[in-house]
């Protein structure tokens, strides 16, 4: 027995210990022959039962080194080999650096290789194409695996890119990656920046955020620099954002008394347009246009500039009544005022003047200080009364004269073949002073 409950014991077979022959010598028992084979067997058992330093015998049980370190081991290269520290710390036997597949068809081969799949292994590698489609994994020669994202989803494209360290770990079926994809941005992970979501559908357990797989639901605001919509709307939604490359952005929501409101910061509501209407209502405030001469083609579908509407004004003139045409001495009674509206390049005015009988002068009759220039090429007619009478002729004719800024006034002759003449002071005879001049009517610009 050279070996008993981890040490060796010498033996002759007869005396036992480090005295032995001691022992034998005292007996009085001389040197046999038989008792030095029985010690010198025991020392080969004793041998025999060691491990050799140079490896060419095996242990035969499980060995106890005493809560001692292995220490200056050389990193396993076999699957059946002890890893080391370092192999561990760079994940080495599960990690490889080099994937020499296609795109969609990842292939690696690890070292030492696996001779099996099984599950729950995990293999990690960096990826030397993006993924366009559907992804495969091949490990060392062991035949393809579907790699899959979400337990079952196919990878798609841009869920891997070139050079992208990708974990994933064997079901029994298929990989399925656990690292994260890089078409998830700020996805699952531990930042406090980043989403992150449970299997039942719940951010970390909380029921503020829920995701189905399809359709995300907030109950709080979401907040960032843009949103990015990169789909259409459907009828039916409560309110959505989206978008296509022919209509740009689009806006679509649904409510019992309007489909979409638009409110400033004092929750007034400015625009709305009213459930199932297409009409847009301006409900506080007015249309403004940032720049000037800009305005509203109306009754057409297209930028025509003849149904451009870029002016509207309202306002007061001055009218001037001149002896002498537009230029001619101011003959005007006190200072009268007139009113106009211009819509496009329509101008509407009125007044009400009259003469001062004190000053007096000779020319045509004329009144200055129309709010715009006539148009450079039409006269254009404008209507106008007064208490006096034109000793004869039968009537007075006034024209906002083309080019100016003034309406002339002319005598219209009491036979056809005569030509108009001017209305002058003398020509008005009313028996009194303060002739008086109404005018109303619309002129070109």
């Amino acid at each position: 027995m050279p070996w008993s409950g981890g040490s060796f014991t010498r033996t002759n077979g007869v005396h036992t210990g480090s005295t032995l022959w001691v022992q034998d010598r005292d007996a009085g028992t001389k040197i046999l022959a038989t008792r030095h084979d029985t010690h010198d067997q025991d020392l080969a058992d004793g041998i025999n039962a060691t491990l050799e330093k140079s490896g060419s015998n095996a242990a035969t049980g499980n060995l106890d080194i005493g809560s001692n370190r292995i220490t200056l081991v050389a990193d396993g290269t076999a699957k059946t080999d002890a890893a080391t520290v370092n192999q561990l710390q760079s994940n080495a036997p599960a990690f490889q650096a080099t994937d020499t597949g296609t795109a969609n068809a990842y292939v690696i081969a690890l070292s030492p290789a696996i001779t099996a799949y099984a599950a729950g292994q995990a293999i990690t590698f960096k990826a030397a194409n993006a993924s366009t489609t559907a992804s495969t994994l091949n490990v060392n020669t062991l035949g393809t695996k579907a790699l899959k994202k979400k337990n079952d989803q196919d990878i798609a494209s841009g869920d891997i890119e070139a050079a992208q360290i990708i974990t994933a770990v064997y079901d029994g079926t298929s990989f399925q990656v656990t690292s994260q994809l890089a078409s998830e941005a700020g996805g699952p992970g531990g930042s406090n920046t980043q989403v992150q979501y449970n299997s039942s559908g719940s951010l970390a357990g909380s029921a503020n955020f829920t995701f189905d797989g399809t359709n995300a639901d907030v109950s709080g605001d979401i907040t960032g620099s843009t949103i990015n919509a990169d789909g259409d709307t459907s009828a039916g939604d409560n309110a959505a954002i989206g978008y296509t490359a022919g209509e740009g952005l689009i806006l679509t929501g649904q409510g019992s008394t309007d489909d979409i409101t638009i409110k400033n910061d004092a929750d007034t509501t400015v625009v709305n347009v009213a459930t199932g209407a297409t009409d847009v209502e301006i409900s506080a405030g007015n249309i403004l246009f940032g720049t000037a001469s800009k305005g509203v083609y109306l009754g057409v579908t297209a930028a025509t500039a003849a149904n451009l509407l870029d002016d509207y004004e309202e306002g007061s003139w001055t009218p001037v009544i001149r002896l002498g045409g537009e230029s001619g001495t101011d003959n005007t009674a006190g200072t009268p005022t007139g009113k106009y509206t211009k819509i496009g390049n329509q101008v509407v005015i009125t007044t009400y003047c009259a003469m001062d009988d004190s000053l007096s002068g000779t020319g045509q009759v004329a009144i200055s200080g129309l709010p715009f220039t006539v148009n450079g090429t039409h006269n254009c007619p404008i209507t106008w009364t007064t208490g006096d009478r034109v000793d004869g002729d039968i009537g007075i004719l006034a024209f906002a004269s083309a080019g100016s800024a003034a309406v002339l006034f002319y005598v219209a002759p009491a036979t056809t073949s005569a030509t108009l003449g001017y209305l002058t002071q003398t020509s008005l005879n009313d028996g009194g002073a303060g002739k008086s001049f109404s005018i109303n009517g619309t002129y070109y610009v």
